[in-house]
């Protein structure tokens, strides 16, 4: 059983689907493989988990989009569950507690709260941060992929001076942060590593021209999915489907062949054996069998070992799900908030934890009178790397830890199977997005990861070629869809923005 297509997808995250609606609505013939038996979501006794920990951001925020897909067709196939939060984020302390506004005086208030005598150095702060951002959606407007462009000298010369403009806005944002109090600093990199796939430290220097539009982006809007976030996935596939295109579910991919005029995919699915041809393959970053069925011959070794030396960096999610009543949860916490056991010193992620809520009357999330909640923290090593001692370790210092915050919360859990989430963090991996420490240099923009592999028509798709989280997933997925033919007007409404 063989059969033809344009482009072949394989891919269970978002940048995935979000190549595989564009290239649909292109005209493109396209199959999308997902293999194994994913999960797209976590259903128990009446709750509903996300798996994803990434906080669904830069949508339908018209000054700094980043992309038209974003503030267009993704934000107007969900409107209907996406509910703007004010606040969009709450960063709390052993004694600071910070609402992240939408509006920029009730934000600046307070910090002012919290900090007395900060606000005007967080005023001229926000101004830079605000000019970068600008700066920073424009130059990724023009620049999905933050590779530079070798196509001629000339788009080579014009990257080079958006760049330079870029690093200028940027340095005086550094500049701002000098004599910044300590505990300002820390509160600064949990909200930008918690809304980016990057490790930002303004304290050390750690950060990219991508830090100040992280920081700038709740003042745009966040987004709370009612009924979950894998409806956001479940749309871009309804659509990909009804577009025509095709999809193979719980298979098992046995082999890759990428020489030649196609590329051959050797896949079982339930007692049948198929093949499927592409002219062109897109694979996500996240797929388990990349190296193995990919990369591991001579021509894919030197991509291969860049690739490595970046997931050797890398922070990996381990998430704990529970159901707990609404009285177990303190009045005022946000739908995302970020727990950060200790104020002062050098930030580490590791000892971060990313919390999200359902909110009060969502009962596709949770039954009435209860919430769903789930903690995250980020760790050194895959889940799926890790014994169940080590990640009942893991969870055991998790939970110990919200219960220093939130006394009451273990009183109130009605629902909390610790195996399960084990089971389920090591499952999700090709859901979930990793995070890379930021690197400290002009250049730092640029350590991204091209879509384009050493093999021809061969691309990849994944959040951790970017690293800008929930974004940069789905850019990652325009850039690979672009690259395999979909047409640019497929990346918003004829390539226009939506100024309704």
């Amino acid at each position: 059983m063989t059969k033809s297509y344009d482009v072949i997808v394989i891919g269970n995250d978002l940048g995935s689907l979000v190549a595989t609606e564009l290239l649909s609505r292109s005209g493109k013939k396209t199959l999308l493989i997902k293999e194994g038996k994913v999960p797209d979501v976590y259903s128990e006794s009446g709750y509903t988990f996300n798996l994803d920990p990434s906080i669904p951001a830069g949508l339908g925020t018209l000054d700094v989009a980043v992309h038209p897909y974003l503030e267009n067709d993704l934000y107007q196939m969900n409107r209907a569950a996406l509910k703007m939060l004010n606040p969009g984020l709450q960063i709390i302390t052993p004694s600071h507690r910070v609402d992240v506004f939408r509006e920029r005086d009730d934000l600046i208030r307070d910090m002012e709260r919290e900090f007395p005598g900060s606000s005007p150095q967080m005023n001229e702060l926000y101004d830079a941060a605000e000019r970068t951002a600008l700066v920073f959606s424009r130059f990724t407007l023009e620049n999905p992929s933050l590779c530079i462009p070798w196509r001629s000298l000339k788009t080579m010369t014009h990257f080079a001076r958006a760049l330079l403009h870029l690093h200028r806005e940027h340095l005086k944002f550094v500049r701002r942060l000098e004599g910044l109090d300590d505990n300002l600093v820390c509160l600064l990199d949990t909200q930008a590593s918690g809304l980016s796939g990057m490790v930002h430290s303004c304290g050390d220097g750690s950060m990219t021209p991508a830090t100040p539009y992280f920081l700038s982006l709740p003042l745009k809007g966040l987004f709370y999915c009612a009924g979950g976030k894998h409806l956001i996935a479940g749309s871009l596939e309804e659509r990909f489907l009804r577009q025509g295109g095709e999809c193979i579910s719980g298979c098992e991919v046995t082999g890759i062949d990428v020489e030649g005029g196609h590329r051959r995919i050797a896949w079982a699915a339930e007692g049948i054996i198929g093949e499927s041809l592409g002219e062109s393959l897109i694979v996500s970053y996240k797929w388990k069998k990349l190296f193995d069925y990919l990369l591991n011959n001579r021509k894919g070794r030197r991509f291969s070992q860049r690739l490595n030396r970046r997931r050797a960096k890398a922070f990996y999610p381990f998430t704990v799900h529970m159901g707990v009543f609404d009285k177990g949860i303190p009045e005022r916490l946000a739908e995302y908030a970020v727990i950060l056991g200790k104020e002062t010193g050098e930030f580490r992620i590791q000892e971060v934890i990313y919390l999200e809520l359902s909110q009060r009357g969502d009962t596709g999330r949770a039954p009435e009178g209860r919430r769903a909640l789930s903690a995250t923290r980020y760790i050194d090593e895959p889940p799926e790397r890790l014994g169940d001692e080590d990640l009942r370790r893991v969870a055991a210092g998790l939970l110990g830890d919200l219960e220093v915050f939130f006394p009451f919360l273990k009183e109130n859990v009605d629902y909390l199977d610790t195996e399960k989430c084990l089971s389920i963090s090591r499952s999700c991996g090709e859901l979930t997005g990793c995070k890379i420490p930021a690197e400290r240099s002009m250049l730092s923009v640029l350590d991204c990861l091209p879509n384009r592999t050493p093999f021809e028509n061969v691309f990849l798709t994944g959040d951790e070629l970017l690293g800008m989280g929930f974004i940069g997933e789905v850019l990652s997925g325009i850039n690979a869809a672009s690259l395999a033919g979909a047409s640019p007007a497929a990346g918003g409404r004829d390539g226009k923005r939506n100024e309704d």
